[in-house]
């Protein structure tokens, strides 16, 4: 029973990887319904065929084509009204890739066969859907550009295999899940602030050349710049595992896990968040200024502006996050055990464990955001650069404006 539902669910997911990657070469419905139903039973069927399995699991159980049309019917509506974000078919793929590799080592296991031929079975069955579908989307195979594709199916059924050679007793567990932020900051001001150092600075308030020290006792001042650019924020984590719970006696238990974590980074729909690349600045900007070393995500001033051309000097990325946007996609191992320490009581119980954790940088993001250029909505002077501001006029002029 529980390779037949490791397998259906293996064929939904894929499925809807293929459908997700039909959609994006601008094939019909037909066309994604073909390419979901291979994508899913690509891999189980060269399995069966090389097992000598007959007839073919999809052949002989209907069930699978009904789940495959509907879950790539089902993709295909939600992109329609929602277009999914860009790691949607990486999330799918190793969820898929968890799932068809473990149905396919259980199969070839209980088919009698070496360990190593287990270990291909199964890597095979997550894989070759994936690269079918590739190849007949002209893509490069997934499997050619990422290392730890196969490499993840030949580890996780190994340790399945090396396991399951003690004899344990093992429920499985597995699941996904995705959080999305949705921040819109409609016409936002912010009030202007002022930071001293010390209380002498605060009651001195002189610009650097009175005081004699170069730099202002008011050290930074900050303004809101207009008109109120609004923001709409968004970012999309996902994550998919696979956990084995392992029973050495009633008193201990072991668990062995993998985990896939997509560490999302945030971007704006309406093209407004950017970035500054230092290596691109000028270093010798001319008195006039220079946009020289400004970064703009792909989708720059998408709906706003959007007919304004770039000016000279700024640079447009291939993404929508303003940055290359690496690191995203990420591998967590997990180990744990729980050991009952006294015989007949449960009073006492030992628990740990080890495994890679994944948090995301705090660096006020969003706050950043708006105070970086082009369509930033805050701006400040600090430290040299606010050396003539005083008590009577803390905001020297002019203030640079918020927009190109």
């Amino acid at each position: 029973m529980m390779v037949y539902l490791l397998d259906l669910l293996g064929v939904a997911v894929f499925a809807v990887s293929g459908a997700l990657a039909a959609g994006r070469t601008g094939l019909d419905l037909l066309g994604v319904v073909v390419i979901a139903a291979i994508t899913a039973v690509g891999g189980g069927t060269l399995r069966d065929l090389l097992l000598n399995r007959h007839p073919i699991f999809w052949i002989a159980d209907p069930v699978y084509l009904f789940v495959i049309c509907g879950a790539a019917l089902l993709t295909v509506l939600y992109a329609r009204l929602k277009p999914p974000p860009g790691h949607t078919l990486l999330l799918a793929d190793a969820l898929g890739l968890a799932l068809f590799a473990l149905s396919g080592a259980q199969i070839a296991e209980a088919a009698g066969l070496s360990p190593i031929i287990v270990v291909l079975m199964g890597t095979m069955t997550g894989v070759a859907g994936g690269v079918l579908r590739d190849v007949l989307s002209a893509e490069i195979p997934l499997i050619l550009r990422r290392d730890i594709y196969a490499t993840a199916a030949i580890a996780g059924v190994t340790m399945y295999l090396m396991l399951q050679a003690l004899g344990l007793r093992r429920p499985w567990a597995f699941g996904a899940g995705m959080t999305r932020t949705h921040d819109n900051i409609l016409h936002w001001r912010s009030p202007g602030s002022l930071t001293f150092q010390t209380m002498a600075d605060f009651l001195l308030g002189l610009d650097g050349v009175t005081n004699g020290s170069g730099v202002s006792n008011i050290f930074s001042s900050s303004w809101t710049v207009g008109p109120a650019f609004d923001r709409n924020g968004r970012l999309i984590d996902g994550f998919a595992y696979v956990q084995d719970n392992y029973k050495f006696s009633s008193r201990l238990n072991f668990n062995l896990g993998l985990r896939y974590e997509r560490m999302g980074q945030y971007n704006d729909i309406l093209g407004v968040n950017t970035n500054f690349d230092i290596d691109q600045a000028d270093p010798n900007p001319p008195a006039a200024g220079t946009y020289a070393g400004w970064v703009v995500p792909s989708n720059f001033a998408a709906g706003f502006k959007s007919s304004k051309e770039l000016p000279p000097g700024v640079i447009k990325t291939d993404t929508v996050f303003g940055v290359r946007g690496d690191g995203q996609n990420l591998w967590a191992p997990r180990l744990g055990f729980a050991w009952q320490v006294l015989p007949n009581s449960s009073r006492i119980v030992m628990r740990g464990g080890y495994g890679f954790y994944y948090t995301r940088t705090v660096g006020q993001i969003i706050y950043n955001s708006l105070g970086s250029g082009p369509y930033k909505l805050t701006g400040s002077r600090t430290g040299n650069v606010n050396a003539s501001a005083t008590w009577s006029n803390p905001f020297v002029q002019p203030i640079p404006p918020g927009n190109i």
